[in-house]
């Protein structure tokens, strides 16, 4: 088996579904569009809007809290989506892209009468839990009555506490069918109230991080799916396209027209990205999680950015080179984890809302000028490996006025800042996910995979 390690000085992580924390109006539990939620994310001096905090019912302990919109547009529709690729093998799968902010793939359950649904693929939770049709919601598709291959766990429930409900259920034993995959027998999570997740074109998520932080202590999909296919260690100079390989990646488009947004199991596609791929391994087995060596902000106006920062947030040690015009933010070093369940890119607070003060000049509507041209360039160190997202990568725009796509958040009990390197740096940078080699390969992303 894989020996599984904690983050350094760091007490263990709940097991949990950290899945996403999706944004709510708590009152009315409606949804916002993407340009209310980013502009009452920055209205109020709190890090964000009230964010649905996940954590086992068991478990005193705070746990990492994740965001996405909760505006779900309908997806761009891409004729291959409908029709299949074929030049791609079935471990190809295509993702459905809702407006920049959260992206879904098909998830089959049951053996001859399948039950398809729309799943989020999520690096940053380890279960596959889906919606009941007892939630009573429009997307809540599955009925086991009409499956002939699962069976309930008995008196095994399934349960994951919100900051504004509760979604629970019960948990069995299904046939699940997943990009050219065939689980019998796998265990998943079936919510039978679930009143967060209405609304939205979602019908369950789908983890992929480590079993270390699985909920009821269930195999992860992909765990389960390298053991049983027995998928190859990678070796990257001896790659081949027709092998199967302990790993995925994603690509995730600037531009769905030109090349739709996708995730490919066992394998890579070495024409979505240039230049080498740059490996970290893995400081924990937990999340997707590496240290950090560095990040800075540099270039544009930022020595102007120093004295504010100073006097704003003196608890925070900012490291500065005033002629480089470089804002060291990891003096002491950082902890990240890679997470396609999270939209934006996050930090800790207090380094952010001073960031993010900087950027959007406290326009009281919390947007900035996207042509502004004193931006500057966030730069990260990871694995002596340098990645930089410039205004263009890290900027979100809504018609003709940006957002920052960098909000605060913190992680209780972390000894380093946490930062979580959501769809915004991995629009970037094509990701690979080496389970088998426990480390995390980026690359810069092709404008197309041609």
């Amino acid at each position: 088996g894989k020996a599984h390690h904690l983050l350094p000085s760091q007490p263990a992580m709940p097991a949990t579904h950290s899945v996403l924390a999706l944004l709510c109006v708590a009152t009315s539990a409606t949804w916002q569009t993407k340009s209310q939620t980013l502009q009452s994310k920055f209205a109020s001096n709190h890090t964000g809007p009230l964010r649905m905090q996940l954590r086992r019912r068991t478990s005193e302990d705070a746990m990492a809290r994740k965001w996405a919109a909760a505006s779900i547009k309908s997806p761009f529709e891409i004729q291959a989506r409908e029709t299949g690729d074929k030049e791609h093998g079935d471990n190809f799968i295509y993702l459905k892209n809702y407006d920049d902010m959260v992206f879904t793939c098909e998830v089959c359950l049951g053996h001859s009468d399948e039950q398809c649904m729309d799943i989020v693929p999520d690096t940053g939770s380890s279960n596959l839990w889906v919606l009941d049709e007892k939630a009573k919601c429009p997307q809540a598709n599955y009925v086991a009555s009409k499956s002939d291959s699962f069976a309930e766990s008995e008196g095994e429930e399934y349960s994951i506490q919100y900051g504004s409900g509760e979604c629970k259920g019960y948990v069995g034993y299904e046939t699940v069918k997943w990009g050219g995959f065939e689980l019998q027998s796998q265990k998943v999570g079936f919510a039978t109230e679930a009143q967060t997740f209405c609304g939205l074109e979602l019908s369950g998520i789908l983890g992929l991080a480590f079993k270390t932080i699985a909920e009821n202590n269930i195999p992860p999909v992909f765990d389960v799916i390298t053991d049983q296919y027995q998928l190859k260690n990678l070796d990257w100079n001896s790659y081949e396209e027709t092998d199967r390989y302990s790993l995925f990646s994603f690509y995730l488009s600037n531009d769905e027209a030109k090349e739709p947004s996708h995730l490919m199991l066992a394998g890579l596609d070495k024409n979505c990205f240039e230049g080498d791929m740059s490996w970290v391994s893995l400081s924990s087995e937990t999340y997707w999680a590496f240290n950090v060596e560095d990040m800075s902000l540099s270039g544009g106006a930022v020595n102007t950015l120093q004295p504010a920062l100073l006097e704003k947030t003196p608890s925070v040690n900012f490291m500065s080179t005033a002629a480089d015009k470089e804002i060291h933010l990891c003096k002491d070093g950082c902890v990240a984890i890679a997470d396609s369940g999270t939209s934006l890119l996050t930090g800790p607070s207090n380094m952010i809302n001073v960031i993010n003060q900087y950027l959007l000049h406290q326009n009281p509507d919390g947007t900035c000028d996207c042509e502004r041209a004193d931006y500057p360039v966030l730069k990260f160190n990871i694995g002596g490996h340098q990645f930089e997202l410039t205004k263009d990568e890290y900027l979100i725009r809504e018609q003709d006025r940006c957002f920052s796509g960098l909000m605060g958040m913190d992680m209780p009990g972390s000894s380093k800042a946490f930062w979580i390197l959501g769809d915004v740096f991995m629009r970037k940078h094509y990701t690979v996910f080496d389970y088998g080699n426990n480390r995390v390969g980026f690359a810069k992303a092709k404008p197309t995979c041609s």
